[in-house]
């Protein structure tokens, strides 16, 4: 494993070890959003390791179905540990603000499609809804 790789995996281990849960203090959606970020760091790290596995040994070599079983684990494992984390956020924010509960339910489901869209290549639809969903929330802010 050369020194740029060795980088690059000590980077990830560095992000999948940090929690994937938020502060209280912070709002809701920068609580989800950082769950996006954790996971976008891990599939851009795995898919960098995918890439160079193709370019030094050619699609469909042993190597190049590695990195990608390994990319679709960890992607996969980050989202799972994700939803489980945003569900606890999601149930909390609800018993704040059941007024909201129509409002924070489309956010939530716009999230989860945005965050299991990291597993394919095109994130762009995904994003974008997320995107709307949550300048919604802060557009009209909720109460109690």
């Amino acid at each position: 494993m050369n020194k740029t790789m060795s980088l690059k995996v000590l980077a990830l281990l560095a992000v999948s070890a940090m929690p994937l849960t938020a502060s209280a203090d912070q709002p809701y959606t920068e609580k989800l959003d950082q769950i996006i970020q954790q996971c976008k760091s891990v599939s851009d790290s795995k898919r960098e390791e995918f890439d160079a596995a193709q370019s030094a040994h050619g699609a469909g070599s042993e190597e190049w179905y590695s990195a990608h079983e390994a990319m679709k684990v960890a992607v996969g494992k980050c989202i799972d540990d994700g939803i489980k984390s945003a569900s606890y956020i999601q149930r909390s924010e609800i018993d704040k603000f059941p007024k909201a509960t129509a409002q924070l339910t489309r956010a939530y489901q716009a999230w989860r499609g945005y965050l299991e869209s990291l597993a394919l290549d095109s994130t762009g639809f995904y994003e974008k809804s997320y995107g709307i969903a949550t300048d919604d929330i802060k557009a009209h802010p909720y109460s109690k």
